[in-house]
């Protein structure tokens, strides 16, 4: 039940990835009960049947939204094994869906947090040994991980200029920082709900660290495709903002649904 539940997960991460659109899980996995001979009898998990378009209930509004047909480059079929055989690479690719509900909800400071854990662990992964503190002025050899900044400016620096990876580094780290050790927010958090006039956008730092978190996104997701051997170029609809939807899926054998 797990490794299908995870499968989907995996499913989902790697959809929004290539598609730009985040994709969320309708209906997960279940056990199916029957009878035989007057036993219960449990067998593996599957998933509900229902219609590949819209819930039933929904089938009769006039207002139904229609589908919409994405197309995907070949690609995805390599990318989906090493999914299913490189765990930590599909951990990360999780964390960036993570990532990207956190950022659909309005959470903009924790959004940010979990893409610079994605960048900052690609960054990391050159490594055999990361490098350790071996003794400095504040300390006595405390062999902490040293460096880390560096070696997430250093990731970014694989998909944009020296410059803006160290312009875009300079202007996240610090605040990421911040939201992990502080529990400080820096986007319209705290201001559910408020509304903003165009014109104040330039001179409204909630709203400018969006469009940071959205800049930081489109870095990840260029890291990952990197790491997937998918095309640097996004393909089909680049919407990030909007959702698509599983309607149907299969797990056996490790299959892509």
């Amino acid at each position: 039940m797990r490794e299908a539940a995870r499968n989907l997960r995996i499913l989902c991460s790697l959809l929004s990835l290539i598609s730009g659109r985040t994709w969320v899980l309708r209906s997960g996995p279940s056990y199916v009960t029957r009878v035989a001979d007057g036993q219960p009898i449990t067998e593996a998990p599957t998933l509900p049947e229902y219609t590949y378009f819209l819930p039933e209930e929904m089938r009769r509004e006039e207002n139904s939204p229609e589908p919409i047909p994405l197309s995907f480059p070949a690609s995805i079929e390599a990318a989906w094994g090493k999914l299913l055989t490189e765990r930590r690479i599909a951990d990360l690719i999780v964390a960036f869906h993570e990532s990207l509900l956190l950022d659909s909800g309005g959470h903009d400071s924790y959004a940010l947090l979990g893409c610079v854990a994605v960048i900052e662990a690609i960054g990391n992964r050159g490594y055999k040994k990361l490098p350790r503190c071996k003794g400095c002025d504040n300390c006595n050899g405390c062999r902490n991980v040293i460096g880390a900044a560096a070696r997430f400016r250093d990731a970014l620096a694989r998909v944009m200029n020296a410059d803006r990876a160290k312009e875009l580094g300079n202007l996240v780290y610090g605040r990421r920082s911040d939201t992990a050790h502080e529990g400080v927010l820096h986007g319209i958090e705290p201001e559910f709900g408020a509304g903003f006039r165009f014109g104040e956008l330039a001179d409204d730092p909630p709203i400018e660290f969006g469009y940071t978190v959205r800049r930081l996104r489109y870095a990840t997701v260029q890291l990952l495709r990197n790491e997937l051997g998918l095309p640097d170029r996004l393909e089909g609809p680049a919407d990030a903002d909007a959702k698509g939807v599983i309607g149907i899926a299969s797990t056996a054998g490790g299959r892509m649904p």
